[in-house]
């Protein structure tokens, strides 16, 4: 279900709902956007629940260069500023974010970022 919705879906229905129903369904899409009906909200949210207890339970062997590295690429800097400060060529640099990459399965800075904070691998404040 939470497949559908981040394809775009704005509302989920029985194949059994009555007349009255699928009219507030429709009002509700088009005067906020979308409708859930109470089982189909109820699903979404424990999916939602059961994703951020995974989430947040992840716990990854980080290298020492890779904890400095995500402190560092959570500033202004930029890769060659943090090359140079961890004393390591940007080649190095950018291996070590590309394993990044792929040990918290996301595809830019920002998104290393938010997910290394929400798995608590770095403070909020780094």
């Amino acid at each position: 279900m939470a497949k559908l919705v981040n394809l775009g879906v704005c509302a989920i229905l029985q194949k059994n709902i009555t007349t009255k129903e699928l009219v507030k369904a429709i009002i509700r899409v088009k005067e906020e956007g979308h409708y859930y009906n109470n089982l189909a909200s109820r699903k979404l949210f424990l999916h939602l629940h059961d994703e951020e207890k995974k989430s947040s339970d992840l716990k990854l062997p980080l290298t020492e260069k890779e904890e400095k590295f995500l402190k560092l690429a959570t500033t202004e800097m930029t890769y060659k500023q943090i090359a140079q400060l961890m004393k390591i060529s940007k080649r190095a640099v950018d291996k070590i974010r590309n394993n990044l990459f792929v040990k918290l399965d996301v595809h830019n800075r920002v998104v290393l970022a938010i997910q290394a904070i929400r798995n608590a691998l770095i403070p909020p404040t780094a």
